[in-house]
């Protein structure tokens, strides 16, 4: 059952780097409802930020994907736990390639292989 989780906490590692990539990518203004916080300059850029529906929805993805890492940390020792953390990766790099349309080159392919044979040793010697 211990895989679950590690699937559910990659699952929202991976959702809520696609809300930030999504907020990066949007230029929109703080929601109205942040009231009588008067900033200016880049003090007004970082409460547009953590105001922004996105950037609040990906905090809430984070929390959640905690505490389902330290679920499966109870049925896994961190050694083998860990290494399903770098799947997170080439998840983002597909995101970004499905999502956004980001350019798909033979290394970042080759990167990703690199990285999902590490996984699968490390998961096999473990």
């Amino acid at each position: 059952m211990g895989w679950i989780f590690l699937s559910i906490a990659l699952q929202l590692s991976s959702l809520s780097l696609l809300k930030l990539m999504a907020l990066s990518a949007t230029s929109g203004t703080a929601p109205a409802s942040v009231p009588g916080m008067v900033a200016q300059g880049m003090t007004a850029d970082i409460v547009q930020t953590v105001f922004h529906p996105l950037f609040m929805s990906a905090f809430v993805l984070l929390a959640l994907q905690t505490l389902a890492w330290q679920l499966a940390l109870k049925r896994y020792p961190l050694g083998y736990a860990f290494t399903f953390q770098a799947l997170i990766y080439p998840a983002g790099m597909a995101l970004g390639v499905l999502a956004f349309h980001d350019v798909l080159t033979w290394s970042k392919l080759a990167g990703v292989a690199l990285i999902v044979t590490g996984v699968v040793l490390n998961a096999r010697a473990t």
